[in-house]
C-alpha cells in the first residue's frame, strides 16, 4: 500500500521506512491509537499520506472523515466538528452528529489544523483528552473515540511562540510526527512523478501516450516547485491537453526561468509567519481607526470577542496607551470626510442583554459570558454598539436584513441558551434581554453607520426601563416591537399599563402553519403562479423570484400555492441559515440534500 508513495530519493525512502515502522506494530482497532501530525509544505501530499495511514492501519474497515479546517467558515466549524441539538440555534430543526462522532471507532483527518480558530483549539483539546464530545445545546457528553490524523503547512513552533497555536494542543496531536519533504529536495523523483502523472492523464482523457523531451526533463529538474507535487500534477494535466506533439518540450511546459520575487511590500527574507503577522496587525489597526479606536466596535467589526482583540493588540504592541494616543490624535486633527454622510430614516431594533449575579461570580467568568453573548448576537446580524461591565447592546437593521426584529428575537433566545450553558460554571448568573424598535436617522459613510444621538439615547432609556421592570430570566419587548414579533413569536402582556406603554414578554416561537391569518388579496399573484405552472407542465421550465418588504406575505403566498397544487407538482424547499452568510448557495445546497436524501453521515 505504501508503494503509492512514488520516489527513490533518500527523503522518500526514509519516509516510507518511518511509516512502515509505525504501522507494523500490532494494534487492536478498539484500543487507543497515537495521534499523528503530518507536516509539510502545501502540495507535498499530506492528504495522500493520511489516507494511506488509514488504509494500512488497524481501523481501515471503519470510516475515514476528512475535515479541512481552513475551508469551513469559523462560524460553522464548531457545529461541524461537535454537532448540535435541535433548537441550539436558529434553523437547527433537527439534531446532527458532529464529525468527531461520525468518526467514532474510525479515523478523522484534520487538515490545516494550524489555521483552526483559537476558541476551537481549547474545545478540541478537551474532546481528544476525554474521547467524548458535547454537542452545541446539549448538557451531556457522548463518546467520540476517533484516531486523529492532523496535517498542517504552518510552522507550529513559530505559531506557538506568537500564541497563534496552543502548545498543549500541539503536544496532544504530535505524539507521532511525520515530515514530508518538498519536491525540490527529492532530486530525480521529479521526473518519475512527472512521467507517472503524464501517463495517467493521457489514459484518463483517452489521449495518445506522450513522453518528455530531454530539454523538458532538464527544465523540470531546474525548477524550484513552490507548489510541490500538486503543482507538478496540474502542469502535466495542462501540457497533456494542450500539447499535440508526441514529445513534450521545455517550451510546452512554459516554466518560469527567473526566480520568484517577494510580493510587493514584503521585505526580502521575510518569513510567511512574519508576513501573516504584519497583515493581521494591519487589519486590526484599520478596524480600530475606522471605529475611532473603540475596542468593542472594532472587535465586532472584525468578528472577534473583545478580549481576543485585546490579546492580539498586546501581541502586536498595540497597547491601551497607544489607543489613547491615537484617540487624542484623532480628536485633535480630524480630516474632512472625502464624501458626505448619507442620512436616511431606518427602522432599528435594539437588543440589550444584561448579566446579573450576586457578586460571587468571578469577573473573568462574567467577561467570558459577555464575550459569548456578543459573538452570538453578531452571528445573527446584530451590530454591537456598546459593551458594558454587565451588558451588551446591539442594533439590528443597520445592515440589510429582512425583518430585523425577528432576527433580534432569535438572537435573544440564543443568548438565553448561552446563559443557560454558563450557569453550569456560574449558577448564580442570570441573563435577561430587552427588545425595542424605533425609526431613527442613520448616517452611512462607506461601511460605517452612525445613529442619531438623541434618538439613540431615547432608545437607551426605554431599554433601561424594560430591564428594570422585568424579573428573572426573561425576554421583554416594548409595544413598538410587539407588532413585528406576534406573527412568529408567542407574546403575552407583562404589565397592565395601557398602550403604548404596555410591555410584552416574548415566550417562544409559535407554529405559523397552525395559526394562519386570513389569506386575502392575492388572487392575481396566485393566478400568475398557476399560469407558470401550466407552462412547466407543458415542458417549459420556469424560475420565479418573489420580492417584497418584510412581513408582506411572501412565505404565506408560497404556502397557499403549495396547498392548492400539491397534487400537481413535487415540492422541495431549501433555506438559508443565520450563520451562513459566507455560503451564498446554502439554500440550493439545502434543497439538493433534501432532494437526494443526503444525510450528514453520508
Amino acid at each position: 500500500m505504501l508503494q503509492q508513495l512514488l520516489g527513490g530519493s533518500p527523503a522518500v525512502t526514509a519516509l516510507r521506512d518511518e511509516l512502515n515502522r509505525l504501522l507494523a506494530r500490532p494494534a487492536v482497532p478498539l484500543k487507543r491509537l497515537p495521534p499523528v501530525l503530518i507536516q509539510g509544505e502545501t502540495g507535498t501530499g499530506k492528504g495522500l499520506v493520511a489516507h494511506l495511514i488509514h488504509q494500512t492501519g488497524p481501523r481501515s474497515d471503519a470510516s475515514f472523515v476528512d475535515v479541512n479546517c481552513a475551508a469551513i467558515p469559523d462560524t460553522l466549524l464548531e457545529a461541524e466538528l461537535f454537532g448540535f441539538e435541535r433548537g441550539a440555534f436558529t434553523d437547527a430543526k433537527q439534531a446532527k452528529a458532529g464529525l468527531l462522532q461520525v468518526a467514532h471507532r474510525g479515523t478523522i483527518f484534520l487538515d490545516e489544523i494550524g489555521l483552526m480558530p483559537d476558541a476551537l483549539q481549547v474545545k478540541l483539546l478537551k474532546a481528544l483528552e476525554d474521547r467524548s464530545v458535547r454537542r452545541l445545546g446539549s448538557t451531556r457528553s457522548e463518546p467520540a473515540d476517533a484516531w486523529v490524523l492532523a496535517a498542517t503547512s504552518e510552522d507550529l513552533s513559530s505559531a506557538i511562540r506568537t500564541r497563534r497555536f496552543r502548545e498543549d494542543l500541539y503536544h496532544r496531536i504530535a505524539v507521532v510526527t511525520v515530515q514530508l519533504p518538498p519536491l525540490r529536495d527529492r532530486g530525480s523523483d521529479v521526473l518519475l512523478l512527472a512521467r507517472h502523472y503524464l501517463d495517467r492523464i493521457c489514459r484518463e482523457y483517452g489521449l495518445p501516450t506522450k513522453a518528455l523531451a530531454a530539454d523538458a526533463e532538464a527544465a523540470l529538474l531546474a525548477y524550484t516547485w513552490p507548489g510541490n507535487v500538486r503543482e507538478l500534477a496540474n502542469l502535466m494535466e495542462r501540457v497533456a491537453l494542450l500539447s499535440e506533439a508526441d514529445h513534450v518540450t521545455a517550451a510546452a511546459l512554459r516554466l518560469p526561468r527567473a526566480p520568484r520575487i517577494p510580493a510587493a511590500g514584503s521585505p526580502a527574507g521575510e518569513t510567511v509567519d512574519e508576513q501573516i503577522a504584519s497583515l493581521e496587525r494591519g487589519r486590526i489597526e484599520e478596524a480600530l481607526r475606522a471605529e475611532g479606536w473603540n475596542i468593542s466596535r472594532a472587535a465586532a467589526r472584525l468578528g472577534l470577542p473583545r478580549n481576543t482583540l485585546r490579546y492580539r493588540m498586546e501581541r502586536h504592541g498595540l497597547s491601551e496607551a497607544t489607543d489613547a494616543g491615537h484617540r487624542r490624535k484623532a480628536e485633535s486633527s480630524r480630516p474632512e470626510p472625502m464624501q458626505p454622510v448619507r442620512w436616511q430614516r431606518t427602522r432599528v431594533t435594539f437588543l440589550q442583554t444584561q448579566v446579573i449575579d450576586d457578586g460571587a461570580a468571578p469577573e473573568h467568568e462574567r467577561t467570558r459570558v459577555l464575550d459569548e453573548i456578543a459573538a452570538k448576537v453578531a452571528g445573527f446580524g446584530g451590530r454591537i454598539i456598546e459593551m458594558g461591565p454587565s451588558s451588551v447592546r446591539a442594533a439590528f437593521g443597520l445592515d440589510f436584513v429582512e425583518d430585523a426584529a425577528r432576527h433580534a428575537a432569535h438572537a435573544a433566545f440564543a443568548v438565553q441558551r448561552t446563559g443557560g450553558a454558563s450557569r453550569t460554571a456560574a449558577p448564580q448568573m442570570q441573563v435577561r434581554s430587552a427588545l425595542h424598535t424605533e425609526e431613527m436617522l442613520a448616517g452611512r459613510l462607506d461601511d460605517r453607520v452612525e445613529l442619531d444621538t438623541d434618538a439613540r439615547l431615547g432608545a437607551q432609556r426605554v431599554l433601561d426601563q424594560l430591564l428594570t421592570t422585568t424579573e428573572g430570566e426573561s425576554i421583554v419587548a416594548s409595544a413598538t416591537t410587539k407588532p413585528f414579533l406576534e406573527r412568529r413569536f408567542e407574546v403575552e402582556p407583562f404589565s397592565s399599563a395601557p398602550e403604548p406603554h404596555r410591555l410584552w414578554r416574548v415566550v417562544g416561537l409559535i407554529d405559523v402553519d397552525r395559526h394562519p391569518g386570513l389569506f386575502v388579496s392575492r388572487t392575481r399573484e396566485v393566478a400568475v403562479l398557476e399560469d407558470l405552472l401550466e407552462q412547466v407542465e407543458q415542458g417549459r421550465g420556469q424560475a420565479v423570484l418573489l420580492a417584497g418588504e418584510p412581513g408582506i406575505g411572501k412565505t404565506r403566498l408560497l404556502h397557499e400555492f403549495h396547498r392548492l397544487t400539491r397534487d400537481r407538482a413535487g415540492w422541495l424547499q431549501g433555506s438559508a441559515v443565520s450563520f451562513g452568510s459566507s455560503l451564498p448557495f446554502h439554500p440550493l445546497i439545502d434543497l439538493l440534500k433534501r432532494a437526494f436524501s443526503i444525510q450528514a453521515t453520508d
